[in-house]
């Protein structure tokens, strides 16, 4: 029974395998495209459910929904949703680059604010803004309020109509509340947040996703909203009497009725529930439109092991997705679908087991083998070499202390300092002062004069906080990246596992000392990054992503070298492995590593 659900389950993901491996390069591109197109879906599904809720009346239900169609239907609403749809899908089609391309490392934070400030986030912000005002201009005007307008005729005293034109400063108040609002979200989502995606620790169908994630994104959008309308509260009650009377001047518009920018106008409790609500759907509508590209960019992608020589150009095997590290989101996708069938798909790792024919070469595995052990070399690499130059980093920091102190002792007793600071072999070469024109003279006081003036600028707090690169930044970048890590040191320890009794030609056991010392070198260096304390927060769910990665990738390895070493203990010494990397072997083949 057990073994036929084991062949129902290995044909599914077989099937499912053939109908994924059919589409081209570019299935990143559609998934993208219907990410916006559902996120514009939901905008009319918000809408609709809004207007059920604004005209609920239970003793007369059929009335309700027709009336509720009505005005769903109407020529005006959809003219303002059509101007939604624009604005949306402009951000939607700009948004892709982000996932598309991967973060760009800012060594300062000087450049991180120069980032923020460029013409493509400039563009985003607008189109926030833009999004935030025609949000609230929406759903103002379909709630029926008493300021569902933005100008009303005025009254003299006589209550009669004059020609003038009057501001419903209620009005103006909750547009300018969908601008702020704008603004707000781009702040914290671009300049303090991470737009990474997540991929799921088990795959479901974009359904389920969106169902589970529904309910929470909602209650999250209803407890962010409070912030910014308490934030906007304060503004308005500072500014606010301000922009109205610029805005006033400009439009020739008067106020009829007494302002709004005092506590007692403020006090309103319809207009700040309002201005709440709507502030909560445009959280949630912007929320869901980047949960709908994570659910479809983060669906598991089935890449063929090998492609036959005819459709090589309309198909990507796993070994070329694997290579595409310039391309993050097909580079994601190669090294999570190798996670899955090395974990759980027997009938995939026997492609990979196999021989050439003709020729009886192990492309497959070759191929898989070398870009998974170049990548976590690379790594390795990278994240050693940033560690040696952050502790050398602190030891410069502290030299120049010392040498301040010493020059200090002199100086205080009046005696010479008689030690060259230079040593002896140093050879000096300075041009005679007979041959030094005034202007060559002039120029060398000038550059030592701006030379000594910029290093005394970067010794001061506020300008090194800016303009020199943290010793952690690097290594945090190297953290965020490192998922295709996790998924490539899994990998290799499943594939290394599995072969003892499924690779019917040995082709692994050749490459398992190799998989072996790449793995441990990982973890040296990541026990050096613990040891050094670089970044001492613990991992919990609302922390940084390099915090979690930092945790999960040491989880990551450890659990590797454990299953390597539980299938093959008994063979440690037969590996011929080094002598540091077999010790390091022994403590998990006797469980003494926590």
């Amino acid at each position: 029974m057990l073994n036929t659900m084991k062949q129902i389950q290995e044909t599914a993901i077989a099937s499912s395998m053939k109908l994924e491996s059919s589409k081209n390069p570019e299935t990143h591109v559609w998934r993208m495209r219907m990410a916006v197109l559902w996120s514009l879906a939901m905008q009319f599904i918000l809408l609709f459910v809004f207007i059920l809720f604004t005209n609920l009346d239970i003793f007369h239900p059929f009335t309700w929904i027709g009336s509720c169609f009505r005005t769903f239907i109407s020529l005006s609403v959809w003219f303002k949703l059509l101007t939604l749809v624009i604005v949306i899908y402009i951000q939607g089609e700009v948004c892709k680059k982000d996932y598309v391309t991967g973060p760009i490392y800012h060594s300062t934070r000087f450049q991180k604010i120069c980032k923020v400030f460029s013409v493509r986030n400039l563009l985003l912000l607008f189109l926030h803004m833009v999004i935030g005002a025609t949000i609230f201009w929406i759903y103002i005007t379909i709630s029926g309020k008493s300021y569902e307008f933005l100008t009303k005729q005025c009254y003299d005293n006589t209550a009669n109509i004059n020609s003038e034109t009057c501001l419903v400063e209620k009005k103006f108040f909750l547009m300018l509340g969908g601008i702020w609002l704008g603004v707000y979200y781009f702040a914290n989502d671009y300049m303090f947040g991470s737009r990474a995606l997540t991929f799921p620790l088990i795959q479901q169908y974009k359904f389920y996703r969106m169902k589970a994630a529904l309910k929470q994104n909602i209650q999250q959008s209803v407890k962010e909203s409070i912030l910014p309308t308490v934030t906007f509260l304060i503004l308005y009650y500072l500014y606010g009497g301000y922009v109205r009377n610029k805005f006033i001047e400009l439009t020739l518009y008067r106020l009829d009725s007494e302002p709004i920018d005092s506590i007692t106008g403020l006090m309103n409790i319809n207009l700040v529930l309002s201005l709440w609500l709507f502030s909560s759907i445009f959280i949630v509508a912007l929320q869901m439109m980047e949960l709908l590209f994570n659910v479809y960019l983060t669906e598991h992608c089935s890449f063929p092991i090998t492609v036959a020589m005819s459709s090589s150009q309309n198909c990507m095997n796993l070994i070329d997705a694997l290579k595409k590290s310039n391309i993050p989101i097909v580079h994601h996708l190669g090294y999570l679908d190798l996670f899955i069938l090395s974990a759980k798909c027997q009938q995939r790792r026997e492609e990979i087991f196999t021989l050439s024919h003709p020729g009886g070469h192990p492309h497959s595995w070759d191929g898989i083998f070398r870009e998974c052990t170049n990548l976590v070399k690379q790594f390795t690499s990278d994240l050693n070499q940033t560690l040696t130059d952050a502790t050398s980093t602190e030891k410069e920091v502290a030299k120049p202390l010392t040498e301040e102190v010493i020059n200090f002792h002199f100086h205080s007793h009046n005696m010479r300092k008689l030690a060259s600071p230079m040593g002896s072999n140093d050879i000096v070469n300075v041009k005679p002062k007979e041959y030094q024109s005034g202007v060559e003279i002039a120029f060398l006081y000038v550059q030592n004069w701006l030379i000594t003036k910029l290093q005394q600028l970067y010794k001061k707090p506020y300008i090194a906080y800016f303009l020199v690169e943290s010793p952690t930044s690097r290594i945090n970048y190297l953290l965020c990246q490192c998922q295709p890590v996790i998924w490539a040191v899994e990998s290799l320890a499943f594939l290394a596992a599995a072969s003892l009794t499924e690779d019917r030609y040995g082709i692994v056991q050749q490459d398992l000392p190799e998989i072996i010392t790449s793995i441990i070198t990982l973890k040296q260096v990541l026990d050096k990054l613990f040891k050094q304390n670089l970044i001492v927060k613990k991992s919990f769910p609302n922390d940084p992503l390099d915090v979690q990665m930092k945790y999960l990738l040491r989880s990551s390895v450890k659990r590797s070298l454990y299953r390597i070493s539980v299938n093959f203990g008994p063979y440690i010494r037969d590996l011929k492995l080094p002598v540091d990397v077999e010790v390091q072997m022994n403590h998990f083949i006797a469980f003494k590593e926590v």
